[in-house]
């Protein structure tokens, strides 16, 4: 089990607006607002070098249960994104 604490923020990324600019559907502009946490929490240097600076007392957890957390967090999102009505974004 890993020694760190859960990865997890009070506040969201300071660059979430940027990750979900100029998507209009409200489930799409969801799913990927998650992810981009999702991406934040589970890759903490990666925060850092964007400028998201929540998470730089953590390197990614390596251990086998954080591992089957995180798996089963992005086959969660996945799962919530083939569900959305991809005609209803347009081309």
């Amino acid at each position: 089990m890993s020694s760190q604490a859960p990865l997890t923020a009070t506040q969201p990324s300071p660059l979430a607006a940027e990750a979900v600019a100029g998507v209009t559907d409200p489930a799409l502009r969801q799913v990927i607002a998650d992810h981009w946490e999702y991406t934040m929490r589970w890759t903490p240097t990666w925060a850092t070098t964007l400028g998201d600076h929540r998470f730089d007392d953590r390197l990614a957890p390596r251990d086998p249960a954080a591992i089957a957390v995180s798996e089963a967090e992005h086959d969660a999102l996945l799962s919530r994104l083939v569900t959305l009505d991809a005609a209803r974004f347009g081309e």
